[in-house]
């Protein structure tokens, strides 16, 4: 998630679990300790310049190194007498806060090593996008509550209805995964691999991907999903699955750690720009597009010597401002899915 939710899901825990011992003074800690854990977004100079978001979402987010953080939390509160006079607790709340990073950004869809340094998998749960006003508005009146009434129960409550957020994205995810096998039957596709994931800012809207194993590509489909309700649906097309052994072999290792980063749902096309002649070709993560198609934010420029990194996260801005017409349908993109899969029969 972006840092203001990290920041207040921290301060919500911390303020539940300590509130009754440090008052007012827990929220504070545990906001700091939550946000924390994303210091990684400053070794960016440090990565790959091919590569430069591999470290992040990594070290500094392994639960191993939970105990660890906290300690760095505790040393910024140390220098202040009232915080130093309860050392104890204000580190209890600093692990309280630092222990809640990791586990909420595996609910998005980008990936965190959370299981380092037992195990190298990203871990992604498809429950939430990065930025979800409902689920940050529940967590911040809970945190404005406990604090103004230096009661821990607003607190427990708003961690009960974020959980239940979560557990409703759950719902959400299996129903636009389900869409998204009857579409591939309708198809007559094999799906070797599938994603369901939510649009930013909404846990009404999501676009799976699937990896269609005869057409060695990746399907994209668009899904308004109106809890327990609506199922409307817009197909968004395919293109050829990216491959490390397509690429000249000096440059593979980075490709092929993009390739694993991506899920193994990497997508290959032309660069905007480039010779017609296929010498340089673009390969792109599409589980993170300004449309709901497969343009991801970000990827590789690969040509036949060289690897060069692209970022369209500057252009997002233009992406939100349709969320709001997608999600009530006033767009007039919208199939229901009878209607689509009719087209197939």
């Amino acid at each position: 998630m972006e840092q203001v939710t990290q920041a207040i899901l921290g301060g919500v825990a911390a303020q539940a679990v300590f509130g009754k011992t440090l008052g007012k003074r827990a929220w504070v800690v545990g906001a700091v300790a939550g946000v924390l854990p994303d210091i990684d977004l400053f070794f960016e100079p440090w990565a790959d310049p091919r590569f430069p978001i591999e470290l992040h979402r990594t070290w500094t987010h392994a639960l191993a190194i939970t105990p660890v953080g906290a300690l760095v939390a505790l040393a910024l509160f140390l220098p202040f007498k009232r915080f130093r006079a309860q050392w104890k607790p204000v580190y209890g709340a600093a692990l309280v806060g630092w222990l809640t990073h990791a586990p909420l950004d595996a609910c998005t869809s980008y990936g965190t090593k959370i299981w380092l340094p037992f195990s190298d998998a990203w871990v992604a749960w498809d429950l939430i996008s990065i930025i979800d006003p409902v689920f940050s508005i529940v967590l911040l009146v809970g945190l404005v509550l406990a604090v103004r009434r230096v009661s821990s129960r607003p607190a427990v409550v708003a961690l009960c209805l974020a959980l239940l957020y979560l557990g409703l994205g759950m719902l959400q995810r299996e129903r636009a995964l389900g869409v998204q096998r009857q579409l591939a039957d309708a198809r007559g596709h094999t799906v070797e691999h599938a994603r369901a994931i939510p649009v930013l800012g909404s846990i009404v809207l999501w676009r799976t991907l699937y990896r269609a194993e005869a057409e060695h590509a990746v399907v994209a489909d668009a899904h308004r999903l109106v809890p327990f309700w609506d199922r409307a649906v817009q197909e968004r097309g395919s293109r050829p699955r990216l491959h490390p052994r397509i690429v000249a072999s000096d440059s593979s290792h980075v490709v092929h750690r993009f390739f694993t980063f991506t899920d193994g749902l990497a997508v290959v096309g032309a660069r905007p720009g480039a010779a017609s002649d296929g010498s340089v070709f673009r390969a792109s993560d599409p589980r993170y597009s300004l449309t709901y198609g497969l343009d991801g934010m970000w990827g590789m420029d690969i040509g036949s010597m060289s690897v060069h990194w692209f970022d369209a996260r500057d252009d997002v801005a233009g992406g939100i401002g349709s969320v709001l017409a997608q999600v009530f349908g006033t767009d007039g993109a919208w199939r229901s899915l009878d209607d689509v899969l009719e087209t197939y029969r």
